[in-house]
């Protein structure tokens, strides 16, 4: 027969899918541009001949896939300097 476990020793619940800080903050912040960009404030706004609704998505769609690759780069070259650290210990 197995022990109860008492209420207060269990885990506390996590989220469907945890996620590190940075990344939550990251698609919040691109979450937040997108809707600012689509506001219709910036359509009637002209910028070189282009609304400037079209310059702040062209700047979107080529900035967050740098900055994400950045962080998945930075987060794996952490990730081995972490690795390499620990297995000079050993």
């Amino acid at each position: 027969m197995t022990a109860k476990r008492s209420p207060e020793s269990a885990p506390a619940p996590r989220g469907f899918y945890p996620m590190a800080r940075g990344d939550l903050v990251y698609i919040l912040v691109v979450l937040l541009a997108a809707v600012v960009v689509f506001l219709p404030t910036w359509q009637s706004v002209q910028v070189w001949g282009m609304a400037l609704r079209g310059w702040l998505l062209a700047a979107l769609m080529l900035l967050s896939p740098i900055i994400a690759l950045a962080r998945l780069l930075l987060a794996r070259s952490a990730a081995g300097d972490d690795a390499e650290k620990g297995g000079a210990r050993r």
